[in-house]
């Protein structure tokens, strides 16, 4: 199976080698296999210890140990999850802190930069509202959406304040006919992409996806591996009482 941010990281020559690696490291693991084959190896414990002692303890004695091979083996299992739980909130927490680092930087705009970025929109904001005031279709919508998109790759400034005066198309949308809606929004949400792509920084967009992942990892990475040892411990519960 592919992954959109390791695809990303390879088109655009990613170059925080520490960060891919620990992110492949994340997406190879299976929490379920954190704990190994712990229904297998204690059966085959338990299978041993039976036919060692079966025939000269007696039922409670042999439960009892039993019950001894089960919670020996429950710790180890705890152990190993505990362990894999360790190693993947390092790995996300590495991850997402410089995540949040570089994207900060990003953001940390000189008074110059700002200068620049609000002179330019406040430009735009007057230039899309003449030119969208004459929108009354989604074929002329269209016509200004491709008109501001080649407006957008040849110069950056004017790319950021188109990116910021969004909600001007929203609201020609919405005025819109209906039945010329439905294309509309479509060619919207194509432009907005195609919009991204031209704004955002490839290694930006990567760390911003990676953020956005990383908070679906936190807390979570253990679940999967006491699940599958729950349902071996209920089963030894009705067998053996623990």
């Amino acid at each position: 199976m592919t992954n959109e941010i390791i695809e990303l990281m390879n088109a655009t020559g990613f170059n925080n080698g520490a960060v891919k690696a620990a992110y492949e490291d994340l997406i190879k693991r299976n929490p379920a296999e954190n704990i190994g084959d712990f229904g297998e190896v204690t059966d085959a414990r338990i299978a041993e210890y039976k036919e060692k002692y079966g025939k000269t303890y007696t039922d409670e004695a042999l439960k009892e140990g039993i019950r001894a091979i089960i919670q020996e083996e429950k710790e180890k299992a705890e152990q190993v999850i505990n362990e894999a739980e360790n190693h993947v909130t390092t790995k996300v927490n590495m991850i997402k802190e410089t995540a949040e680092r570089a994207l900060h930087e990003s953001e940390n705009l000189s008074t110059d930069e700002i200068t620049r970025r609000v002179y330019f929109n406040s430009q735009m904001t007057n230039e899309l509202n003449m030119k969208l005031d004459h929108v009354d279709s989604s074929v002329s919508f269209a016509t200004v959406l491709n008109e501001y998109l080649e407006v957008a790759k040849l110069d950056k400034y004017k790319a950021l304040a188109i990116n910021n005066n969004l909600y001007l198309f929203n609201n020609v949308i919405k005025n819109l006919d209906e039945s010329y809606r439905v294309f509309a929004t479509g060619a919207f949400e194509d432009f907005k992409i195609q919009l991204d792509q031209i704004v955002t920084p490839s290694k930006l967009k990567i760390y911003r996806q990676l953020k956005e992942e990383m908070n679906r990892y936190a807390g979570n990475s253990g679940a999967a591996a006491r699940l599958t040892m729950r349902f071996a411990l209920d089963k030894y519960k009705n067998e053996y009482g623990i």
